[in-house]
């Protein structure tokens, strides 16, 4: 590799995104590049860095370190040297290191080749990989302070020193994933979890990418089971043009100990196209989260697209399609504002006709405000959404939901999630009173509130311990034998989670 062929290398600790063409070389007066007015040792340091890059890029991840430590001797001013060196050391597990030598890059005379945002990423990324070294090593055991990089002993102005950038992480997601560092081409997360289920008849309300709004069959056993959940996404580009594209599906299969006919499996894809930056590195919406580049991004704007299909037992029962977009408007401050619009089509296999159908469409808005507390993923979310379902005379109504999430670190490396919230809704006809055809129309509340506390065991494992209460309380008391709108359900679960 020649040596002027200075761009940032892929695949460094495994999750950085391909490199970026070389910059194009600025033109200069030829006096500025005669030898007399180059710094002292420059081509000293190509020559290393050239190199140190090879090394890097045929595994060789000790020598490359060795030889890009080297060149920054040789020019203590050379952030491309810095940037590669960080990343060398990102690879042999010196993460606070790398974060120093990073932030040494982003400062140097000569900026790195790469970028500034592309340095702040990995700057970034490396922050995190300390955070979870540190989380994970008693502090008897912690590894005494690394030495200054090279960069250090060249003076540089107190004014040009980076600002350290803080780490976040993607609220609602019970999952302390960072999205700081550009994603790979294609990336993946499998969880397994065994789990309690006071209820385990009524299927949960984030069974499928759109929330179940309709009647659910009911159950009263208490049962104890496991659950399997993977999720693939593909990045066909990453901010092209401002763009970034994020395909994938998942997979999940609920199963009980005692009561197979209750058994849920799930199938699904969605598409997510994402515009603008965020200073967080991703942006939300009704149907998830995806990542974009971390940046100062005023606006924006996450469009959705998903269809699942959910088996009860051995059956088919629901097959499900929507749609959403999510405009984010960052500031003032470390706020958010997000606005929400949202589409669904619900087909229930076996469905009834006329007043007893159950499938329909959906339709919903919502806004939310975010205020994020900094550091490694603090933050507190109210929001507010409404909407109606088109069903049959039986199920058709309308919905308002407040709701209110939050997240902190708290000891020994653990994060902290709360979500509540509370779901009025109001039905359009008399004959969703089933036993009172004439009577009041059916108007149910519901609240669920969830905890679930997580931890990141390196990079690639989390386990997460979690617990939910759902209830619902109607209007309408049905006779018999048959069950009650009325139900109660309380889950809890550990469980481990491996990203790749």
């Amino acid at each position: 590799m020649a040596a002027g062929a200075t761009g940032a290398p892929a695949g460094a600790a495994g999750a950085l995104s391909d490199p970026p063409p070389p910059a194009a070389a600025a033109a200069a007066p030829a006096a500025e590049m005669s030898p007399a007015a180059q710094p002292r040792g420059l081509a000293a340091s190509e020559v290393e860095l050239a190199e140190g890059m090879l090394a890097f890029e045929d595994g060789r991840d000790l020598a490359a370190a060795e030889l890009l430590a080297a060149a920054t001797v040789a020019d203590p001013q050379n952030g491309t040297a810095l940037h590669w060196l960080g990343l060398a050391e990102l690879r042999l597990g010196r993460a606070a290191a790398a974060a120093h030598t990073l932030a040494a890059a982003l400062a140097a005379g000569r900026p790195p080749e790469a970028g500034r945002q592309r340095v702040t990423a990995d700057l970034r990324a490396a922050q995190l990989a300390a955070g979870s070294q540190a989380a994970a090593a008693p502090a008897s055991a912690q590894p005494p302070a690394p030495a200054q990089p090279p960069a250090a002993a060249a003076p540089i102005q107190p004014s040009s020193a980076p600002e350290v950038p803080e780490v976040f992480t993607p609220p609602s997601s019970g999952l302390p994933l960072s999205c700081t560092r550009p994603p790979p081409r294609w990336e993946g997360r499998l969880s397994l979890e065994a789990s309690y289920d006071s209820n385990p008849g009524l299927l949960p309300a984030d069974a499928t990418f759109l929330p179940l709004t309709t009647a659910r069959p009911t159950g009263t056993a208490t049962d104890g089971g496991g659950d399997l959940d993977l999720r693939l996404e593909a990045h066909p580009f990453y901010d092209r043009g401002g763009f970034s594209l994020g395909l994938g599906v998942t997979g999940n299969r609920s199963a009980y100990r005692n009561q197979g006919d209750l058994d849920v499996s799930l199938a699904g894809a969605f598409a997510q196209l994402a515009w603008g930056n965020d200073p967080r590195g991703f942006l939300t919406g009704p149907l998830g989260y995806t990542r974009v580049p971390a940046g100062d991004g005023r606006l924006g704007l996450l469009l959705q697209a998903a269809g699942s299909w959910l088996g009860l037992g051995n059956a088919d029962y629901l097959r499900q399609a929507g749609g959403a977009a999510a405009l984010t408007v960052n500031g003032p401050g470390p706020a958010a504002t997000r606005i929400d619009l949202g589409a669904s089509q619900l087909r229930f296999a076996g469905d009834a006709t006329g007043d007893l159908r159950r499938s329909g469409s959906e339709l919903a808005a919502g806004i939310g405000e975010s205020l994020y507390l900094g550091g490694r993923g603090g933050y507190l979310r109210l929001a507010a959404s409404g909407g109606w379902l088109q069903a049959g005379a039986s199920f058709a109504h309308r919905f308002v939901e407040f709701a209110a999430e939050a997240g902190a670190p708290i000891a020994a490396g653990w994060t902290l999630y709360l979500d509540v919230d509370r779901r009025q809704e109001r039905f359009d006809h008399p004959q969703s009173n089933l036993t009172q055809p004439a009577g009041p129309a059916r108007d149910d509340a519901s609240w669920r509130g969830s905890v679930v506390a997580a931890r990141m065991l390196g990079e690639r494992l989390a386990c997460t311990a979690r617990a939910s209460y759902v209830r619902r309380d109607s209007n309408v008391e049905l006779p018999g034998q048959m069950p009650l709108f009325d139900y109660r359900r309380t889950i809890a679960g550990l469980g481990i989670s491996w990203f790749f």
